[in-house]
């Protein structure tokens, strides 16, 4: 079953994109901005999704980025976020990984424009 997610919002998409191309400092100080993040309980669910992400990464657990690890661990996060009791702070949370994992298992390897509104 594929899942693919829409845009989320754009704080979340920069972290992301930080985390993709591996600029963590950056990522984090996206994450510490709560200001970004205000609004709803699902954006607070995503924030915290952001956090665990860095924590994790963080880690340096070796077998992380493992492609099985991911796709079992996506399998559940569907189950958890169909189920009746998953509520909207949940749902941002599984949103942040749901989207990292499909972009991590795609190989996709967007870069992080240094000055976005500088048109190519």
């Amino acid at each position: 079953m594929t899942l693919k997610l829409d845009t989320l919002d754009p704080a979340t998409e920069q972290f992301l994109a930080y985390i993709l191309a591996k600029r963590y400092s950056e990522a984090k100080d996206i994450v510490l901005n709560t200001s970004l993040w205000s609004g709803s309980e699902r954006l607070i669910g995503r924030r915290a999704g952001c956090l665990g992400l860095i924590s994790k990464i963080a880690q340096r657990a070796d077998d992380f980025f493992n492609t099985q690890w991911f796709a079992e661990l996506k399998q559940m996060l569907l189950r958890l976020q169909s189920s009746f009791d998953c509520d909207e702070f949940e749902k941002g949370y599984i949103d942040v990984w749901l989207k990292f994992i499909d972009n991590s298992l795609s190989g996709e390897e967007e870069g992080v424009k240094e000055n976005p509104s500088e048109e190519e």
